[in-house]
Order: C-alpha cells, then sequence, then structure tokens
C-alpha cells in the first residue's frame, strides 16, 4: 500500500546486505518481524567443487503481527485528506483505543529506502519533515477543544449551571484590554450549550476571571491531556501550565489574564491529536482508553474523573454544533450520528494573519460518530495553518460521504 500509514509501519533500511527497522513497527518490533538466519557448514576441495554440506542452525521464519489498522478505513482517509495539506487524521476505536486509521501529512513511500539515496534526494525529502508523526509526536494548541475542559470545570464547581446566560457583545475588558470573541460582532443572547456550539469566547471570559489556573490544570489532566496516552509508540507528553510551572520555567507569577486565554484553549497549552482523540472518546465510554495499535495489546482503561452529568451536557452541546453550530458542515451527510467540536488555535498575533500562510490558525475538527449497527468511531482532524475550522469541517464530511457508501455496500 505504499505511503498509506506509512508512520505507523515504519521502513526498513538495508546495511551491508542486512535489513534492519528503522522506524515505527519494523523498528519496534524488529526482533519479532526478523526471525535468525541459519548457518550451514560446507566442505569444499581446491577446484571450489561442495563436498557435502551439514546445517548446523535451523533459520526460523520471523514471526506476523496483526495491527489494528482497517485498510478500508485507511483507503479513504488518505483519499479525502488533500495532499498538499500538512496535519493528521486519525480514527480510533473509542471503546478498545484501536487505532483503525492513521495519516500523517506529508508522508513516505517505504520502498524509497530499500536502495541506496542519492544525497540531494535526502535533503529534499527531509525538508518537508516526512518523518515527523504529527498524531503522537507534533504539539498544538487545542483552541476551542479545550473549552469542553473549562465547561466541565465550570460545571463541577458550581461556578455555572446549564441554564446560565451571557450576552456577547464581542469582546469583554479585563485589566484594560480586551479579549475578543471569535464573532467580533457578538453573538448576542447564549445559555451554555450554545456558546459551546457557536464556540463564543466570551463565558469562558467571564468564568476566566474567577477560576484558578491550577483547578482548571486539574481537569485537563482528568481527560488526559498534558501526559502520555500509553500508546506503542514514542509520543509527546503535552503542556498543561499551572501557576508552580510558570514560576519555575519563566520565573514570573501566574496573571489573572494568563487564565482567561487559557479558558480557551490558548496561551501555553499545547496537546497531542492522540490525546485529543484519548478525550474525546472518554466523554461518550466514561473511560481513558490507552490507544493500541497491535491485536494483541491488552486493553486498558480508566474511569475518568468526570459525572455523568457533565459528560452528558457536553454530549449535547456536541451534537448542537452539529446541528446548528460551528460543525454544520457535516450535518448534510444523511443518517449518520456526528457530534463534533471545531476549533481554530492562533499560532501567532492576530494582526500577522496577512503576512502569510505560516502565520494562519492551525485548525480541529473532532467528532464521535455511528452510523447503522456499525461500533462508533472517534475521529481527529488536525490541518496546520489551514486559517478555519471549515477546512478539517470539509475533510470530515468528505470522510463520512465515503465511509457510508463503503458500510452501506457491504
Amino acid at each position: 500500500y505504499k505511503s498509506f500509514a506509512s508512520h505507523l509501519l515504519g521502513y526498513l533500511n538495508r546495511i551491508d546486505m542486512e535489513m534492519f527497522g528503522k522506524m515505527g513497527l519494523e523498528k519496534i518490533l524488529e526482533d519479532t518481524l526478523k526471525g535468525e538466519r541459519g548457518q550451514k557448514l560446507k566442505t569444499i576441495n581446491s577446484f571450489g567443487r561442495n563436498l557435502s554440506e551439514t546445517e548446523v542452525k535451523k533459520a526460523e521464519a520471523g514471526k506476523n503481527i496483526q495491527t489494528t489498522l482497517d485498510i478500508n478505513l485507511q483507503q479513504i482517509v488518505e483519499k479525502v485528506f488533500p495532499e498538499d495539506f500538512v496535519g493528521t487524521f486519525i480514527i480510533m476505536d473509542p471503546a478498545d483505543g484501536g487505532i483503525l486509521a492513521l495519516l500523517s501529512r506529508p508522508n513516505f513511500d517505504p520502498a524509497l529506502f530499500l536502495e541506496p539515496m542519492q544525497e540531494e534526494d535526502w535533503r529534499s525529502l527531509q525538508e518537508k519533515q516526512p518523518f515527523l508523526n504529527r498524531a503522537f509526536n507534533a504539539l498544538y494548541p487545542p483552541g476551542s477543544l479545550f473549552k469542553l475542559v473549562s465547561i466541565s470545570a465550570m460545571l463541577e464547581q458550581k461556578l455555572i449551571t446549564p441554564e446560565s446566560c451571557w450576552n456577547c457583545q464581542g469582546h469583554v475588558e479585563f485589566a484594560h484590554r480586551h479579549y475578543h470573541c471569535n464573532n467580533r460582532t457578538g453573538h448576542g443572547w447564549l445559555n451554555v450549550e450554545q456558546s459551546l456550539a457557536l464556540s463564543c469566547n466570551i463565558p469562558f471570559y467571564e468564568v476566566g476571571k474567577k477560576i484558578n489556573i491550577d483547578l482548571l490544570a486539574d481537569y485537563a489532566h482528568r481527560f488526559g491531556l498534558g501526559e502520555k496516552t500509553n500508546i506503542l509508540f514514542a509520543e509527546k507528553e503535552g503542556l498543561i501550565p499551572t501557576a508552580a510551572w510558570k514560576k519555575r520555567v519563566k520565573n514570573e507569577r501566574w496573571w489573572p489574564g494568563d487564565t482567561l486565554s487559557v479558558a480557551i484553549g490558548q496561551s501555553y497549552l499545547l496537546v497531542t491529536p492522540i490525546q485529543i482523540a484519548r478525550m474525546i472518546s472518554a466523554i461518550f465510554t466514561g473511560n481513558l482508553v490507552n490507544p493500541r495499535v497491535l491485536l494483541e495489546e491488552p486493553i486498558i482503561k480508566s474511569t475518568v474523573n468526570v459525572s455523568l452529568e457533565t459528560r452528558k451536557f457536553l454530549q449535547q452541546s456536541m451534537y448542537r454544533a452539529v446541528r446548528e453550530g460551528t460543525g454544520q458542515g457535516v450535518k448534510y451527510v444523511k443518517d449518520i450520528k456526528v457530534y463534533a467540536k471545531t476549533s481554530t488555535a492562533q499560532t501567532s498575533s492576530w494582526e500577522k494573519r496577512e503576512l502569510g500562510t505560516q502565520y494562519l490558525e492551525h485548525a480541529w475538527f473532532a467528532s464521535y460518530i455511528s452510523y447503522k449497527n456499525e461500533s462508533p468511531l472517534t475521529l481527529v482532524i488536525l490541518v496546520e495553518h489551514a486559517g478555519t475550522s471549515r477546512v478539517p469541517t470539509g475533510i470530515a464530511a468528505g470522510f463520512l460521504r465515503e465511509y457510508k457508501r463503503m458500510v452501506d455496500s457491504h
């Protein structure tokens, strides 16, 4: 399948006629896959004629491994994620953590390394960073996805109720500074569910004035953010800032304005896409499950420390985001039940947007879907410097159409 799932499968390199796993499963499971060479003792005469041959050691074939990947889903993911976009697309089984499809772009064809490569080819390949697994080893601000954490903390700590309302006029003022909503002209009056569905910033700023940063950090960790997911591969931890962290690393106190930025998913926050897949799954299953790539890996999960009532509220808000909010781009794919949260996460100051695409926001689409009798799926799509969440939402819509066609044809 050429470059399909290349960051999971990895590649082999040839050294002195020997093949060695250099990345991915090829490297991690080198000893399992490789087997052992046999040995033969030969007796030859001075003319080079073989007089006798004795097998000293039998050759042993390497063992087969079975991954959790579903080739049909992987083919759809590769098809709908545009070639010229940089980012990642993860499909995970929310119940057992099985990675059913994973794409990280740009990718590579593992067959490239079976023959010697010219230095200039290697250099041009490196410029695109095709070996970085963006699902596990790239860090991104979560943006509005973090509002799922913020709302959980606010509800559970009784700082708001599901019926709380705010009047969004496009910004709030705090410490002589304007903190803007994503809709700069304002949303008007909204309740909590609507504010999540429309990704309004104002309620989060208002409660951010009162909430403690360490409390927000505690709830982030309850959803598995800022810590490794325990997948088989190397992965980054991410960063969930606290007052003590800022003092230790920046030698500065934590300012209340910092909390307002964290409440909407900005500031120092950094997560990996696989952590987001785990968090979205936990909202629906009640469990933080370790992602798995091999069928033989044990299913390991722990109960997420957030009430069922709060999780149901998050589910309703994500469903509403698809019906009338920022995730509407997928609602036209009929009969698939989709719960989603979108996000655009700033990578630089707002004023720099006009200077080039490298200053545009990263964009997320994270969702939980179910169709007919198929097992539910968790989808996470991240597109670097997309500038708008409509980009990953469009990719998701393309996936849903192809997925529905695949299921209906079987």
